[in-house]
């Protein structure tokens, strides 16, 4: 899957869950690569979970127990119905547990940031911080690219064109939630390639 097949794919979903839960979706997006490439992920492929989030803690109404162990690591990662209901518990998690990162996720180096040196990232796991936060960075800059962003000097009153069509209205809000990034940070970072296994790790519940 490419960046802009990963966008189009996922869209929709991360836009409801953003809405509802504070966090901008290119944020949740730009995380959801680190975790599990570009959808490539054989864990996410039997679980959902964009997020690679662990099996502990409550059920609640996205999650309903269910979980799968890696082979690898022997965690055990919750496991959802849909990939929708995997963003929904995404931007609880953040929302609830994160909240620092969630309340700065229009900055996205700021989001990076916060994300990176909290409790989601171990390194026990094997977590590298400061890569994890240039990976989210690099993302964003891809991901605001495959909606039709430049970077550095993208906004909403550079936009030209057709009226959007009616299929196109999720990825025109998505270039809306674009324009409220701080975007001077992402400029001097370099785009680096992902490694095709994404990190395991614990996420408080």
């Amino acid at each position: 899957m490419t960046a802009e097949q990963y966008v189009q794919r996922f869209i929709g979903e991360v836009t409801n869950a953003g809405r509802k839960y504070g966090v901008n979706p290119i944020a949740l997006l730009s995380q959801g690569v680190a975790e599990i490439g570009y959808a490539t992920s054989s864990l996410f492929a039997k679980t959902n979970n964009p997020g690679n989030i662990t099996a502990f803690g409550n059920t609640n109404e996205y999650w309903n127990g269910e979980f799968v162990k890696s082979a690898s690591s022997g965690l055990k990662f919750r496991k959802y119905k849909t990939t929708q209901a995997g963003w929904y518990d995404k931007g609880r998690l953040l929302s609830e547990k994160y909240p620092q990162a969630a309340r700065v996720s229009n900055d996205i180096p700021a989001f990076a940031r916060a994300i990176a040196y909290s409790p989601y990232i171990s390194e026990v796991n094997g977590d590298n911080r400061a890569q994890y936060q240039a990976n989210i960075i690099a993302n964003a800059k891809t991901i605001i690219a495959a909606v039709g962003g430049t970077i550095p000097n993208w906004s909403a009153s550079s936009s030209t064109g057709n009226k959007t069509a009616k299929d196109d209205k999720p990825k025109d809000e998505l270039k809306t939630w674009a324009t409220w990034l701080i975007v001077g940070t992402v400029a001097a970072v370099t785009i680096s390639s992902l490694t095709s296994r994404p990190p395991l790790r614990r996420a408080a519940t």
